[in-house]
């Protein structure tokens, strides 16, 4: 977040950089909790061969 110019436009969210940031702590938890789900979901489904991850 310390990269993003504070000018920079907001996302496609609406969500500017300072806001984002002043937030980050509420919204990155659930982020990174989403991205652990989809990884346990690919890895985990059936005729995945374990041996070649």
């Amino acid at each position: 977040m310390q990269h993003i110019p504070k000018q920079s436009a907001p996302g496609i969210d609406g969500i500017t950089q300072e806001e984002a940031s002043k937030d980050f702590a509420n919204w990155s938890e659930e982020m990174l909790r989403a991205v652990h789900r989809k990884v346990q979901a690919a890895c985990c489904e059936p005729g995945m061969d374990t041996q070649t991850r």
